[in-house]
């Protein structure tokens, strides 16, 4: 949220189920007389307890930021955030990825979503630090810069924990946890130059910059240690407490560890307008990855270091046979993702070599009735390589030797037949398989990670116009999702998650000076699961009240 020219602002507070304490302001105000600097601090506090029998989340966030306009030519913006959370890890529930499954569904796994199997005295922390500072300067009405500089800071510290399906034992798992002390740094350096102009009367809009990234991963985890078993379906009777498992973990091994990247990158990218219907799109991008690799600081010993440059292309059209009614488009790009190192179960960080994608979509926009209709279909093709995935044998530890291929469609619509009135909804069919990996129990099959392959959305709401309703507004809507196949692979079984349908209501009354609003989460109480190779329970039917005074 960037600061404005003008004082004002507002304060909410928000209660619900389950302890849901939640304070947020957002202030801005000018500076001096002559209204060229502006300032803008908004700022969260977030308490919540869980529907299960233990666990909680709090948080705090801070985001001041600052707007100078020097002239008509010069701008600075300075945006700052700092978060800190801790809160319970939310339980993870793992299924045995290297010997037959004894349950395939939610009914012979007998898991009972009440039950966290953990306690509030284990927590993790996640502090974070972000800032940015950017000038833009015009040179003239058709060519700008634009140059910033950021820095970050992410750190995780405390203890987490999951179980693990000893597969065959009549539902017994294993509580492993790990004590977690990780910090990362990140720099970026950014210099765009935007401009447009017309070559042979043809219109273009021109980017060329270039861009650093360095990031530091400084890791002192331990390893996962098995702390104790529990069986499924039964209470949690163990004494789990951070003194114990504090004690257990002493003797866990410790990989201290730094791990460097940096990405050295040029681009130009060019929209050309033939005809006022008619536009085409070029890119390419060039980027030099450096992985300076991981030292190990008990025998300074580096793995994994490489280096690699690549060229991206990107190529687009966009033709408008009814000129801002209906809009056919296709692009196609292909480059690399580079990988963040991860931490590996025995507290030792590997670092991997990029992901690489090759991409193509098309589809049409259209727009009638003066924009109180509008509606996008796409279909894309997909393929990744390289791709970096969960140990099938070893929980948390991760390898690379993946390809992908996905494919489908997403569809939305948006419409205001009559005044006050808005509906809108979304679909996404999406076909995935794995085509290549070093295990042959998973080639052939949707990746455990792809989630439902059938998703849709639907919401609509209605502000009354007038009257002694006037300002009253209600809204409901729904979200389904369908099987999910968490564990799909030949040496094991399938496991599947169900369909779910989850549908939310909500009643809201606004003035110029306050705003009230209700809403109902998970309305008719639904019992459904997420997870990717996990098993990991959603919220029940949840009711939240808010207040919010403007300024």
């Amino acid at each position: 949220k960037k600061p404005y020219d003008q004082f004002g602002g507002q304060v909410s507070y928000k209660t619900g189920s389950y302890g849901l304490n939640r304070i947020t302001a957002d202030v801005n105000t000018p500076v001096g007389e002559e209204e060229d600097l502006a300032v803008r601090a908004v700022g969260a506090y977030h308490s919540e307890g869980s529907f299960q029998d233990a666990g909680f989340k709090e948080s705090f966030y801070l985001a001041p930021s600052l707007a100078y306009q020097v002239n008509e030519r010069l701008s600075f913006d300075v945006q700052t955030e700092f978060y800190s959370s801790e809160r319970t890890n939310p339980v993870m529930v793992f299924l045995n990825r290297s010997a037959e499954l004894e349950f395939e569904d939610l009914d012979e796994l007998n898991y009972h979503r009440e039950r966290s199997y953990t306690s509030n005295d284990l927590t993790i922390s996640n502090p974070t630090m972000n800032l940015q500072a950017r000038m833009s300067y015009e040179f003239s009405d058709n060519w700008r810069s634009e140059t910033s500089v950021s820095r970050s800071r992410a750190k995780t510290e405390g203890l987490y924990s999951y179980l693990w399906d000893y597969a065959g034992d009549n539902g017994l798992f294993g509580r492993f946890i790990s004590d977690q002390n990780s910090t990362t740094y990140g720099t970026n350096l950014q210099q765009n130059f935007i401009g447009q102009f017309e070559v042979a009367s043809l219109g273009n809009t021109l980017a060329v910059g270039l861009d650093y990234y360095q990031s530091e991963v400084n890791n002192n985890s331990s390893g996962y240690i098995l702390f104790d078993n529990v069986t499924m379906g039964e209470a949690d009777t163990s004494e789990i407490s951070k003194p114990a498992v504090k004690r257990d973990i002493a003797d866990a091994s410790i990989t201290k560890s730094t791990t460097e990247e940096a990405t050295y990158s040029i681009y130009a990218t060019d929209i050309l307008d033939i005809t006022p219907r008619l536009s085409v799109m070029g890119a390419l991008r060039l980027d030099h990855f450096v992985n300076r690799g991981t030292e190990n600081a008990r025998t300074g010993a580096t793995t994994g270091d490489f280096e690699q440059t690549a060229l991206s292309p990107r190529a687009g059209i966009r033709y408008q046979p009814l000129e801002d009614k209906v809009s056919l488009f296709a692009n196609y790009m292909n480059g690399f993702s580079n990988v963040a190192p991860r931490s590996q179960a025995d507290g030792s960080t590997k670092s991997f070599e990029p992901e690489r994608a090759s991409q193509w979509e098309a589809g049409v926009k259209t727009s009638w009735l003066g924009g109180r209709l509008d509606a996008t279909v796409t279909y894309y093709d997909i393929t990744v390589s390289n791709i970096v995935r969960e140990d099938p044998d070893r929980v948390n530890f991760y390898v690379q030797d993946g390809e992908n291929y996905s494919r489908g469609i997403e569809a939305s619509v948006s419409a205001s037949p009559v005044r006050g009135l808005n509906l809108k909804a979304g679909y996404s069919h999406n076909i995935s398989e794995i085509t290549e990996t070093g295990n042959p129990a998973l080639e052939g099959r949707r990746p455990e990670s792809a989630g439902p392959q059938d998703l849709f959305n639907g919401w609509a709401s209605y502000e009354f116009q007038g009257g002694a309703l006037d300002g009253f507004a209600v809204r409901g809507g729904l979200n389904y999702a369908g099987e999910n196949k968490i564990m799909n692979r030949s040496t094991t079984g399938t496991f599947t998650l169900p369909s779910f349908t989850v549908a939310n209501a909500a009643l809201s009354y606004n003035t110029p000076d306050y705003r009230l609003d209700l809403r109902v989460n998970n309305l008719a109480d639904k019992t459904y699961y997420k997870g990717w190779t996990t098993v990991n329970p959603q919220m029940p039917r949840n009711l939240t009240a808010n207040f919010t005074y403007k300024f």
